[in-house]
């Protein structure tokens, strides 16, 4: 019990292993750093799965960096292994050069989603899909839910019912903002 006391006392104050890795080798994105060791770095890149050209890219101009030693570049996964002279070399580098000879540099400035932000999204997308379908067009998930919160204010207003739901103007509200977020999205 004291071991799972002191790992949550951790976890709560914040306590990290110390690392020396540096941060730009840490990132998550379109380039992530998968093993280093001293002579040699992995790097996960998936942009190179489907494209020949930048592998053969990647090969010919990392290969010709003086204190590059070997470059392996595996298609089926997007694993690139990189064999340097750590004496006159950073890996740091490498993920820079990386970066730079595939264009990378503005996917790697977004701010990453959260798994559950994706999840959540790709339940939207199927249930605005889901009622557009079985509305042949008519509706969608969004204006669903916008005409139910404004129908259901609207209904509360007149019939001044139990207040089981937020009051009229609310609902009212909430529908009206979500059918014109919804207006301004598809006018883009």
């Amino acid at each position: 019990m004291h071991i799972l006391t002191g790992l949550i006392a951790t976890a709560l104050l914040g306590y990290r292993k110390k690392s020396n890795r540096s941060p730009l080798l840490s990132l998550k994105g379109p380039v992530e750093t998968k093993h280093l060791l001293p002579g040699r770095v992995r790097f996960h890149v998936p942009c190179l799965k489907n494209d020949e050209a930048k592998r053969d890219l990647l090969e010919e101009k990392l290969g010709g960096i003086e204190s590059v030693e070997s470059v392996r570049i595996t298609a089926s996964t997007g694993s690139l292994l990189i064999q340097y002279d750590e004496k006159h070399l950073e890996p740091e580098l490498l993920f820079a050069a990386i970066i730079r000879l595939l264009g990378l540099e503005r996917a790697l400035e977004r701010t990453p989603q959260p798994a559950l932000f994706q999840e959540y999204a790709s339940l939207i997308r199927s249930l605005d899909r889901a009622v557009y379908d079985r509305t042949h067009g008519l509706l969608d998930f969004h204006t669903t839910v916008s005409f139910g919160l404004a129908t259901l204010g609207l209904m509360q207003l007149l019939t001044r019912s139990q207040r089981i739901l937020p009051p009229g103007f609310h609902l009212l509200w909430w529908g009206y903002m979500g059918l014109s977020q919804e207006l301004r999205a598809r006018n883009r």
